[in-house]
């Protein structure tokens, strides 16, 4: 059975050999990101301030994990509901993060590099993304998808100034194989100074309901849930959060040409952030 195959929204960089640039990146072209829609559903109690990031260094490592998993089940066997998310490929990014230019930061591990060109509620507007010269399409694969991941969960702050108890809802389309319409809920449960701490809450459905195979038929998105926890804690001195992991494991039933067999497709993204 043919895999199912989400379309990347960013394509890879191009690594630029012998540019006259002293520094190539910004000879790569930027991809715009799709404006995020922030919703304010409680403002919170007691004191209330805006969140917003500090552009400044970080050192950070931060643990990936992705899954995609689907299966031809006989309609009559069919569960709907998301399971926990198992089997995960992990991969782990030591991050140096450093301050370009304003609201542009770069992202740098093992040579790979991506910038991001943000506001300061978190709203990424467009990036950047360069592989090392030589690395394997495999390697340049795993970053990347990675590198993305932790962009697509990176917190987005409301304009509004909140309190303790706060609630808003971020709704945005994942980058990557996912290709999702992702919405995050984040609740303020604590701030002390400049470090918060949210729970997070994810609903996830497929972008595109329907499907295009090779041989000519089509796959329809008819039911989808997700499963979800997260508690992370995010320093406003930072671009990155500093502890906590979020994770989300969302299921979509397919019907096809033959109303015996439903596609189940299973796809999980866990962060975890280890300092």
């Amino acid at each position: 059975m043919r895999r199912i195959t989400a379309t990347l929204l960013v394509a890879s960089a191009l690594s630029l050999a012998g540019c006259s640039s002293p520094d190539p990146i910004e000879e790569i072209p930027a991809f715009a990101v799709d404006s995020p829609d922030v919703n304010l559903i409680s403002n919170g109690e007691g004191d209330k301030q805006q969140l917003v990031y500090a552009f400044s260094p970080q050192e950070s490592e931060i643990a990936v994990n992705y899954a995609a998993n689907q299966a031809a089940v006989a309609t009559d066997k069919v569960n709907a509901e998301a399971p926990t998310g198992e089997g995960l490929e992990e991969t782990t990014l030591p991050l140096s993060v450093s301050v370009v230019d304003g609201n542009v930061a770069e992202f740098n591990t093992d040579g790979f590099r991506m910038r991001w060109h943000m506001d300061v509620q978190g709203q990424v507007e467009e990036i950047k993304l360069l592989p090392p010269d030589g690395s394997s399409d495999e390697t340049r694969a795993t970053t990347e998808r990675a590198l993305l991941q932790i962009m697509s969960t990176n917190p987005v702050f409301p304009v509004e100034p909140v309190g303790v108890g706060a609630q808003w809802s971020v709704k945005t389309r994942t980058l990557g194989d996912t290709n999702m319409l992702r919405t995050t809920t984040y609740t303020l449960t604590s701030r002390d100074g400049d470090t918060v701490t949210l729970d997070v809450q994810v609903q996830e459905e497929p972008a595109k309901k329907t499907l295009e195979l090779d041989d000519g038929n089509r796959l329809t998105a008819e039911d989808w849930s997700t499963t979800s926890s997260g508690t992370i804690t995010v320093d406003l001195t930072k671009l990155l959060p500093t502890a906590g992991e979020n994770t989300a494991t969302t299921r979509t039933v397919y019907a096809g040409p033959n109303p015996d067999f439903k596609v189940v497709q299973d796809m999980t993204t866990a962060t975890t952030y280890k300092k």
